[in-house]
């Protein structure tokens, strides 16, 4: 796609840490991340594209990610099996917004059991916004509607891990 522009992102972030012993620590970081031109993936293979090429009458974006033995136009009249689609192509876009804010959290813990280290170390982040927007006016995407996607993902994540070291 030689339209394609980079991505660029601005990225706020306040957090702390704490250690109250020297064996245990926490740290506590805040997040808000928001990238424009952001790139995805369009495709024509889904029906929304395809609606949305049809919808337009062959001028959709979409449509050029469609091919057929035959133009749209002859395409829309022609629905004989001989003009079914061939090829769908997928290509990269600016396409959207991407807006992310969150809470991020680690705490260590260390100690000795019988003379090799023992550790345990929690992560948990909390994400509440995970948001991908239409943003280009470069492309026609009418009829796929991005807005207001949330890109999934649970809200909170938890991961523990513990280790034993049994020799240096």
């Amino acid at each position: 796609n030689p339209t394609l522009q980079p991505e660029t992102g601005d990225t706020t972030t306040l957090g702390f840490v704490i250690r109250p012993t020297p064996s245990f620590s926490l740290s506590v970081d805040g997040y808000d991340i928001k990238i424009t031109d952001a790139i995805i993936n369009a495709s024509g293979r889904g029906p929304a594209a395809q609606q949305a090429c049809n919808e337009s009458r062959g001028t959709s974006f979409y449509c050029t990610l469609i091919e057929r033995p035959v133009s749209w136009a002859e395409a829309n009249a022609n629905r004989t099996q001989a003009n079914t689609i061939t090829k769908y192509y997928s290509r990269p876009v600016n396409a959207a917004a991407q807006k992310s804010w969150g809470i991020d959290t680690e705490a260590n813990w260390n100690t000795q059991i019988r003379g090799h280290l023992f550790t345990l170390r929690g992560l948990l982040t909390y994400q509440p916004h995970a948001i991908l927007e239409v943003a280009d006016q470069r492309q026609d995407f009418a009829g796929v509607d991005f807005s207001n996607n949330n890109q999934g993902g649970a809200v909170w994540r938890a991961t523990a891990f513990a280790r034993y070291g049994v020799n240096e």
